[in-house]
């Protein structure tokens, strides 16, 4: 199944990673047939033995009653409402444009990290993958 090895590659990468603490844009749970109508969060999880939670930017009926619900993640439309209040780490402490999409040869950048003041940020990168159509966004941070 096509699906089932597209998220996987996402599996892989993120735990090639080592990430402790990872946030996924544009997973779907249950939303179309895209994803083959599949809760990706908690498959995710489940392969990476790590616990997730999950919030909708779309939450819509289901097409068929009886169904879950179909939801979706936010996309950068909404950056600058977060940006307005997190800081945005690339500025800070990545190197070059950081941009994400679209692979192979990105020319926009359109995925982030944001951190509160709490948070001091220590590096950021944007690591080569073939795993999705954005390439991931690598930050790390130390608690101020």
């Amino acid at each position: 199944m096509i699906l089932r090895q597209c998220v996987e590659r996402v599996a892989q990468t993120i735990e090639a990673s080592g990430a402790g603490v990872v946030g996924l844009q544009e997973v779907d749970k249950y939303f179309d047939a895209r994803s083959n109508w599949v809760d990706q969060p908690a498959w995710l999880a489940a392969r990476l033995k790590m616990n997730y939670v999950f919030a909708a930017n779309l939450d819509w009926d289901p097409l068929e009653p009886g169904k879950p619900r179909r939801q979706y993640v936010p996309t950068s439309t909404e950056v600058k409402t977060l940006t307005a209040h997190w800081t945005d780490t690339w500025p800070e402490k990545g190197f070059g444009l950081g941009f994400t999409s679209a692979v192979p040869l990105p020319t926009k950048r359109i995925d982030f990290q944001l951190h509160s003041p709490q948070l001091v940020p220590t590096a950021a990168s944007v690591p080569a993958s073939l795993a999705s159509d954005h390439l991931p966004v690598a930050a790390t941070y130390s608690l101020s």
